[in-house]
């Protein structure tokens, strides 16, 4: 085997995973913000109940959170083996935590 050839493939396979990585980032964040926006839009709209202005409460943001959050810990208490903090920061997207847990 060449090395010199080797080290060639090998970074431009490092640049091409690069490149993906971060261009997945870009299109998960775009989609995620465009997901935030919305579910605000439909939050103001019940909020809002056709009216210009609403008078905010705290009941459906407390209600949402709870109902969306109840799935999450669901599955996450699911597994035993983990502490709470190293499920929280792999599901972050942490790589290595073990310094903080």
């Amino acid at each position: 085997m060449n090395t010199l050839q080797y080290g060639e493939v090998r970074s431009q396979i490092v640049t091409l995973l690069q490149a993906a990585r971060a261009t997945s980032a870009r299109s998960v964040n775009a989609l995620m913000t465009a997901s935030y926006w919305e579910i605000g839009h439909r939050i103001v709209d019940f909020e809002q109940g056709g009216e210009e202005r609403a008078e905010y409460g705290e009941a459906l943001i407390k209600q949402l959170a709870e109902d969306l959050t109840r799935p999450v810990w669901a599955r996450v208490r699911g597994r035993q083996s983990e502490s709470d903090e190293a499920i929280l920061f792999r599901m972050a997207g942490a790589e290595d935590f073990s310094d903080t847990v």
